[in-house]
This record gives C-alpha cells, sequence and structure tokens, in this order.
C-alpha cells in the first residue's frame, strides 16, 4: 500500500482508475494530510537505508529525532510517518526505498528514546501501527 498511496499522491487523476475503491482511497489519502509539505528533510531521508539495515545506530537516532519533532498529539498511522520520510527522497529512486522504510521505522520502534511514542492496535484480522506525541515527555 505505502508504493501506491505514493503513486495516488503523485498522480490524483489515478484515482478515477480505481472505481468502487476510489472513495476509500481518497479516505485514505485525506487522513495522511499534506505529505508533499511536511516531507522529511532529504538529509534526514537519505538515512532510511542505514537505519532499515539495523546496523547503523546513528542512522536510527537520526530518524528518530525527525519523528519526534513531527508526530502530532493526536494518533497517525503508520503510512502518515512512511510517506512523509519517503517524498524526502528524490522522486526518481523513490521506488527503491519503498521496501526499506518499514524496516527504518521498525528500528526507531526498538530505540529506547521512541518508547511511548508509538503503539499498536488490532483491527479485524491485522495489527495496525499508530504514532502519536506522548501527552508528557517530561516528568517534573
Amino acid at each position: 500500500p505505502l508504493a501506491q498511496m505514493s503513486m495516488l499522491l503523485e498522480e490524483p487523476s489515478l484515482l478515477l482508475d480505481l472505481g468502487r475503491y476510489a472513495n476509500k482511497a481518497e479516505e485514505q489519502l485525506s487522513e495522511v494530510g499534506d505529505v508533499k509539505g511536511e516531507a522529511a528533510p532529504r538529509e534526514v531521508a537519505a538515512y532510511c537505508w542505514g537505519a532499515a539495515t539495523g546496523k547503523e545506530p546513528e542512522s536510527v537516532e537520526i530518524l528518530v529525532e525527525w519523528l519526534r519533532l513531527m508526530i502530532p498529539a493526536h494518533p497517525v498511522s503508520h503510512y502518515y510517518v512512511a510517506l512523509r520520510l519517503l517524498w524526502g527522497i528524490p522522486a526518481n529512486i523513490r521506488h527503491y526505498e519503498v521496501p526499506r522504510i518499514p524496516l527504518a521505522l521498525l528500528q526507531c520502534r526498538k530505540h529506547p528514546d521512541f518508547a511511548g511514542w508509538w503503539h499498536k492496535v488490532e483491527n479485524k484480522s491485522r495489527i495496525q501501527t499508530f504514532y502519536q506525541r506522548p501527552e508528557k515527555l517530561f516528568d517534573l
């Protein structure tokens, strides 16, 4: 779905080809908001490859730092976050990065500085990941 959602963002006229699924696709795109305007800076998105391997902790730390700045106080889907990372990558190589984004985000979720910033919800027969800024960031 990440690649398909990215294609629809790039070429909204493709919605017309979706027939009865067009409304659902429009709803999903609406939920992710202004991906283009809120895309990750290229210097941040470039670390997805290193983070995805699990062998470059500094790449994970850079992504976690960015995630903690951009994640809102209300719950957002995995696609909200993943698309912003993907759109920070130059268009001509995005398709290579599609499989790396979920792996990079998995490494971020394992990072101790990112604890409390995400949760999983069972929805019918699948488990979905949601991200949300914690209500209380500091104990004073």
